[in-house]
């Protein structure tokens, strides 16, 4: 972790409890000025009655030289009709020249609805960026994307599940 940040309800985000979600009032960044990337990280309780269903996920990041980070994430979410299971590694290696290779590898496993018939399905998504600055008027970047069709992050919200992406 490189930077902490604590935000306030109603002054950096609101909150709506009807339909589960926290609304930001300014928009948060996905990577910051050092091309790392953004994560929130939010810590609640609920006094709720009704079923009580378990949620949990984690993420080990190391760095075992100065120029590779690498890192496993893992989320598991019981729900009332199917749970919800997400792992993924990743890792980075920093060039010189401000090059650095970027490989990340995710599956899940989630019930996906196919004819109103909640159907579990199993499905991964990989991908691969090239990031390099040779010069200060110079930015170049390489990617390539692979997303099953039964695919879940809910959280990558720019990700299609069938897509492949390269540029």
């Amino acid at each position: 972790m490189l930077k902490r940040t604590v935000a306030y309800r109603g002054i950096d985000y609101r909150i709506d409890y009807e339909l589960g979600i926290v609304m930001f009032l300014r928009p948060v960044p996905s990577m910051d000025a050092g091309f790392n990337p953004v994560y929130i990280v939010v810590s609640y309780e609920s006094d709720a009655s009704g079923d009580r269903y378990h949620l949990g996920g984690g993420r080990v990041g190391w760095s075992p030289t100065g120029w590779l980070d690498v890192g496993v994430t893992g989320i598991y979410e019981e729900q009332a009709t199917d749970d919800y299971e997400l792992v993924g590694a990743d890792a980075t290696i920093t060039l010189p020249g401000a090059t650095t290779i970027k490989a990340e590898v995710a599956s899940s496993r989630a019930g996906i609805e196919n004819d109103f018939v909640l159907d579990p399905k199993s499905g991964a998504a990989h991908l691969v960026e090239l990031k390099s600055k040779p010069r200060a008027d110079l930015d170049l970047t390489a990617y390539y994307r692979n997303v099953d069709d039964k695919f879940v992050n809910d959280s990558a919200t720019s990700v299609s599940r069938g897509s492949v992406a390269y540029g």
